[in-house]
Order: structure tokens, then C-alpha cells, then sequence
């Protein structure tokens, strides 16, 4: 028997006018967390890049409010003393900060790094927020996004000194052990965002998560920072070294340097939303997240 039309399931009573269906939220086919289930760490990292690409123009939006001041003063510090930053054009809030920082005397390298980490976990509250929202079938608007940005912008702050604390006792072995810190850390502000929590309750949430499934949040992190040094090295590493080769003394090599770290604009969203991808998925298998949705689309919860 064939499927009952649309005039059909209008006089039976369940069909949904346009006006509430576009208030359920997004449809399936533009929602890339509308099925959640448990996926590989590949997989993970392709729906990371399907949140950034069905939501690029947001998150972008997102990202450019937080990193554009930022690049601006990088690049104005530069052309006022090109030597005052040292290497720190080619940074980035996620690795370089805490480590390249650390081995500067540069006041300037110390205030941009630590700004760049401010906003990668700020941007991380607003994506977790924007995450949680898809996968439960609402769809966040950018003004709803930077408003919760602004509102919990100190939880974001907070969450920063101890991820730190985590990052500079794994230090002590290297960049490995930094790697291996920040495979516990990595999702606390998706955490805080997308559950509306406190700093220390979304940081116990994540190595709640996290420590659980250590392995498996080991490969998420570590691919994660693998695509933002390739990304960031190939916009960024490429001119620098051009116009070094060419000139090793000239004053252009530290502006092109700074001038080509604004590849941060995609290194860093592509970041934030692996993790809140990655979070969104270890929380479906520790937790079933993914069946408690089912459940409650089906009226079961």
C-alpha cells in the first residue's frame, strides 16, 4: 500500500505546517549531527569538517570577531618593532603559546599568546554550544551563539590556567608530553559550552571522558593538531620562508610572517570543532548520548 499523501496527513491531523517545522530546527539533510552514533577517529574528523562546512559563514563569523584584533595587533606590534615579537608570527593558540611562550622573553610573544589560547577557548564554548543545539535538533543563531560567547566568556577564561596546569606537568617530558596532557583537556570548553557548566565541572567532565577512552581521545587530539600544523605551515611557513631565503636581514621577513598567521581564521575553527565533534562522540559511548536522543525524539525519554 503506497504512502499516504500530503493532502491525506493534513486532514488526518499530522502533518506540520512550515511554520513549525521551521521551528523544530533544521531539516536532516542541512543538520550534519542529526544522527549521532558512535563513529571511528577518521570519521570524527570528516564530521568536523562537515559542522565547519554546513556551518562555515557562523562559525567564521564566530572565529573573525575573536582572531582579527588579535592579528591586527600582532601585525601592527610588528611594523612598530619587528623585533619585539621574534618568532611569534608564526604562532598558534594551540600548541605554539604554551610552548614556544615559554622559551621567549618577548612581553609581546607572552600577551598574543595568551590571548590566542583566550579565544581558541572561547570559540570552543560557542561551537559546544552550537554543537549540543544541532544534536538535540535546534540550530542556534549567530547572535544566540555570541551572545552565550559574551555572557560565559569568564568560564572560557578560567578553563584556560588549568588546562595549563595539565599542559605544563606533561611539559616536563617534551612535546609529547604535552600532546599527552592535552588529550585529557582538550574538550573542556566544548564541555562547558555545550553543557552549561562551570569551569571546574566541565573540566572534571572532561577527563571524565576522556580518561575513560584515553586512547581514542589521544588520535582525535593528535589529528587534530596534525591538520592545524599542516594548514598552518603550508599559508603560513611557505611565504616566511620565501622571503627569508631571499633576504635573511630584511624587516619583510617578520611582516609576511605576521601578516600570513591570520591562516589562524581557519586552523583554529577547524580545531574547535573537531573538538566539540570529538566530545559529542566520546559522550556517546561512555554515556549513550546518541540513544538518550533517539529516546527523546521518539517520546520515550
Amino acid at each position: 500500500m503506497g504512502h499516504p499523501g500530503a493532502g491525506v496527513a493534513w486532514v488526518r491531523g499530522d502533518a506540520v505546517a512550515p511554520s513549525e517545522a521551521s521551528a523544530q530546527g533544521p531539516s536532516d539533510a542541512t543538520n550534519p549531527l542529526s544522527q549521532l552514533r558512535p563513529l571511528g577517529p577518521g570519521a570524527v574528523l570528516d564530521g568536523a569538517v562537515e559542522l565547519l562546512r554546513h556551518r562555515f559563514g557562523r562559525i567564521m563569523a564566530l572565529a573573525a570577531g575573536l582572531y582579527v584584533p588579535i592579528w591586527l595587533l600582532n601585525v601592527a606590534v610588528t611594523v612598530i618593532d619587528p623585533t619585539s615579537l621574534d618568532s611569534a608570527e608564526n604562532g598558534s593558540g594551540i600548541v605554539w603559546s604554551p610552548i614556544g611562550a615559554s622559551t621567549s622573553d618577548s612581553a609581546w610573544m607572552w600577551m598574543i599568546g595568551l590571548l590566542q589560547v583566550l579565544a581558541l577557548s572561547t570559540l570552543g564554548l560557542m561551537i559546544g554550544r552550537l554543537a549540543a543545539g544541532l544534536a538535540e535538533g535546534r540550530d542556534p543563531s549567530l547572535g544566540d551563539l555570541a551572545r552565550y560567547g559574551a555572557r560565559r566568556c569568564w568560564v572560557a577564561a578560567l578553563v584556560v590556567p588549568m588546562n595549563m596546569v595539565v599542559h605544563t606537568v606533561g611539559a616536563c617530558l617534551g612535546g609529547v608530553g604535552w600532546v599527552l596532557g592535552d588529550a585529557l583537556v582538550f574538550v573542556v570548553s566544548v564541555a562547558a559550552g555545550a553543557e552549561a557548566s562551570g569551569p571546574v565541572s566541565a573540566f572534571r567532565r572532561s577527563i571524565q571522558l576522556t580518561s575513560s577512552q584515553y586512547g581514542r581521545s589521544l588520535v582525535l587530539c593528535t589529528g587534530a593538531l596534525a591538520l592545524s600544523w599542516v594548514i598552518r605551515l603550508s599559508f603560513s611557513a611557505g611565504p616566511t620562508m620565501l622571503i627569508a631565503s631571499l633576504d635573511p636581514s630584511s624587516r619583510l621577513v617578520g611582516l609576511v610572517g605576521a601578516l600570513s598567521s591570520a591562516v589562524t581564521l581557519l586552523t583554529e575553527p577547524l580545531t574547535a570543532c573537531i573538538a566539540a565533534r570529538a566530545y559529542l562522540d566520546l559522550r556517546c559511548r561512555r554515556d549513550g548520548y546518541d540513544l538518550e536522543l533517539r529516546r527523546a525524539r521518539l517520546g520515550l525519554a
